[in-house]
């Protein structure tokens, strides 16, 4: 498909595209979850906190500021340490599923999870197996230790 006289993209023979792609494609299946959870977390607010500060003045912007974003804050620290224990996990049946075997987009699109299974086919289960368990133990490492910041930094509040 050309516009205006251009050159067609040929997205599944140039890598350049595909950090952005899988990036994007993540964002996108993921705000909606989050967005249904700061939906039902704002839906338990009290309506009563808002109309006494409108009737104090407070603008729209005000209200977001000092109402809404300061009761958000238990539900925006639980979502942040439940992200950070998926670095270390790529979403394998989005990449695989997108991309496949393409030998052109491996080296851009590998992450961990699709570098494990292709090293089950090629090196070994064991291999595999160990990757697999590093893995884990960084997320552990890495999620105990942002659950004991957002705990210094919200006065005790964290996953644990």
């Amino acid at each position: 498909m050309e516009f205006f006289g251009a050159e067609p993209i040929r997205w599944y023979s140039e890598p350049k595209y595909w950090k952005w792609i899988i990036i994007l494609s993540s964002v996108w299946k993921w705000s909606g979850y989050s967005s249904i959870i700061y939906m039902a977390a704002m839906a338990n607010f009290d309506g009563s906190l808002y109309e006494a500060a409108k009737v104090d003045g407070a603008n729209k912007f005000q209200r977001i500021l000092f109402l809404t974003v300061p009761m958000l804050k238990p539900t925006i620290i639980v979502l942040s340490l439940l992200s950070v224990g998926r670095i270390f996990y790529g979403d394998f049946g989005m990449i695989y599923g997108i991309v496949g075997n393409n030998p052109v987009l491996a080296e851009e699109v590998t992450v961990i999870d699709t570098y494990v299974y292709q090293s089950m086919r090629t090196l070994g289960f064991s291999y595999a197996t160990a990757i697999g368990l590093f893995q884990s133990v960084m997320g552990l490492i890495l999620i105990t230790a942002a659950n004991k910041s957002a705990k210094k930094i919200n006065d005790g509040e964290g996953l644990f």
